[in-house]
């Protein structure tokens, strides 16, 4: 959101859905005054590539989840709206290990981003150095990731599912 003073409670707090297809949500507080941050929405862009149209249709979507939730911030515009990528894997593993003589792969986060992002970062920099644990151990037992299927099925598959996660999140989104 665009800055805005003394609405929506504290300076700095995070909610995080109980379903992952729900919306996150962060009020953080600086010297212009205080901001909402909101994740609301997954789309399926193979291509990698999202236009301008989607990033405006879903900014419609947050704008409508965050009145929802704080109506006296109903006037504050959005001042960004933008689109981000995050791998997954039909299995919902990520795609981790030594993938040659000293390459190292960490990724496939599966959406959550941060904390298992995170997590394989730190598995991959023990891997590499030779640090075993029993963190190590138990993140390296995992099956492989499973790919997709191919298009148009992985198209069909994908929004299928985004839609029917929607639905099931219901408010939370």
């Amino acid at each position: 959101t665009a800055p805005f003073h003394d609405k929506a409670g504290r300076d700095r707090w995070g909610l995080l859905p109980a379903d992952p297809m729900g919306a996150t949500l962060r009020k953080i507080t600086g010297e212009d005054g205080s901001r909402i941050v909101i994740r609301t929405r997954f789309t399926y862009d193979p291509s990698v590539q999202v236009s301008e149209k989607r990033v405006a249709a879903t900014a419609v979507q947050q704008r409508r989840s965050l009145d929802a939730r704080f109506p006296d911030l109903a006037g504050i515009p959005f001042e960004h709206s933008w689109a981000g990528r995050l791998c997954l894997s039909l299995n919902h593993v990520p795609a981790f290990g030594e993938v040659e003589e000293g390459v190292f792969s960490a990724c496939c986060e599966n959406g959550l981003g941060t904390v298992k992002s995170t997590l394989a970062g730190m598995m991959a920099a023990d891997l590499a150095t030779g640090r075993r644990s029993e963190e190590l151990a138990r993140y390296m037992d995992q099956p492989k990731p499973s790919r997709l299927p191919p298009q148009p099925f992985a198209w069909l598959g994908a929004n299928a599912v985004i839609r029917w996660q929607e639905m099931r999140a219901g408010r939370e989104g």
